[in-house]
């Protein structure tokens, strides 16, 4: 809100872009993804996919944004521009990114975010060297 409302104040235009309520959904995903990933470990990444991508299927259905939907919105905004999304919705049979085309894309991004998150989350941390290591080594 307070981005959208900076924006229109320095550029004169109003436009949609990603705010709390998306980030509360994905990050609740997030989290469930976490937590799955205790229990069922073989399906951690299968599993995060999936419930990001609902996440972005809910953000969509709330008639919110995630990426894709914010530019759309500064595409709108700003009709000079030289970006668009004519591919995506051509590909869905749309003009520019309609509804079926920002959902599609919601549901895409929630699950990358969802699995790039969890992997950042659950990597290894083995490169670091630890202090008995190093002296191990010499």
């Amino acid at each position: 809100m307070i981005g959208s409302d900076a924006f229109r104040l320095l550029f004169g235009h109003s436009v949609r872009i990603a705010g709390a309520t998306e980030g509360v959904i994905l990050g609740a995903a997030i989290g469930l993804a976490l937590c799955a990933a205790s229990h069922w470990p073989r399906l951690v990444w299968g599993s995060s996919a999936m419930l990001g991508a609902g996440a972005g299927l809910c953000i969509a259905l709330v008639d919110g944004r995630m990426m894709a939907g914010s530019l759309q919105s500064l595409v709108v905004a700003f009709p000079s521009s030289q970006f668009g999304f004519d591919g995506i919705g051509g590909a869905l049979g749309e003009t520019g990114l309609g509804p079926i085309g920002r959902t599609v894309t919601a549901a895409f991004e929630g699950a990358i975010f969802s699995v790039a998150t969890l992997w950042g989350l659950l990597r290894p941390t083995s490169s670091l060297i630890r202090p008995s290591q190093a002296s191990d080594g010499a």
